[in-house]
């Protein structure tokens, strides 16, 4: 009947909203989420995950750094960056992650469009883990600062591909960083620096 409306029938006027953790609220700034210090969890990372995973969500800098992820909490952000279009600015320094952790986000980021700036210093990652970043910067066209200085597990080899990966970059990367990576010998980093020195526009530290 003209006129009528289906009885019982609601509209969620914002069904993509998820509101941000209340145990984090204070520590967004705008567009910055400033986690860093903070010991996360399974439960935590889910709800920030969740948040982060949220079309309305407009976070473009992370700060993770020193929260203890470890490779299953990084797998788990992992997940967020195959979906979300904001985060620019990655930082993970110092979170004891390892090749399994990375090559989980290295493979996310074979399908993200925004992440400009990673930070991974301090991690542990190790030649598995290097291969996977070398792999997804031959494909990646938007990540130009990479930061995987003082992971001191990764060899020559992890070393090797890794300039492969950045002679295969099409000069997209601008900033790499590796130093402090004391399994390094002089084969591992002077592959790194003509790999580096090919690409006139790429300020490096190896």
């Amino acid at each position: 009947m003209e006129g009528t409306e289906t009885a019982g029938a609601t509209e969620d006027p914002n069904p993509t909203l998820v509101e941000i953790p209340a145990w984090c609220r204070k520590r967004l700034d705008g567009q910055e989420l400033k986690l860093k210090g903070i010991r996360l969890d399974a439960e935590k990372m889910e709800e920030i995950v969740a948040f982060l995973k949220c079309p309305a969500t407009n976070v473009r800098f992370l700060d993770m750094a020193n929260c203890r992820l470890g490779d299953d909490l990084s797998a788990t952000l992992a997940d967020v960056l195959r979906v979300n279009k904001t985060l620019f600015c990655l930082k993970l320094q110092k979170n004891a992650i390892g090749d399994d952790g990375l090559v989980a986000i290295a493979e996310a980021l074979k399908e993200n469009s925004s992440v400009g700036v990673m930070d991974l210093a301090g991690n542990l990652i190790g030649d598995a883990g290097a291969i996977a970043l070398a792999d997804t910067l031959r494909m990646n066209r938007v990540l130009y600062h990479v930061n995987i200085s003082e992971n001191k597990n990764f060899t020559d080899v992890g070393a090797i591909a890794l300039a492969k990966g950045i002679s295969d970059n099409d000069r997209t990367l601008r900033a790499f960083n590796a130093v402090k990576n004391s399994k390094l010998t002089s084969v591992g980093k002077t592959a790194l620096r003509e790999a580096c020195q090919a690409n006139p526009g790429l300020t490096y530290f190896v």
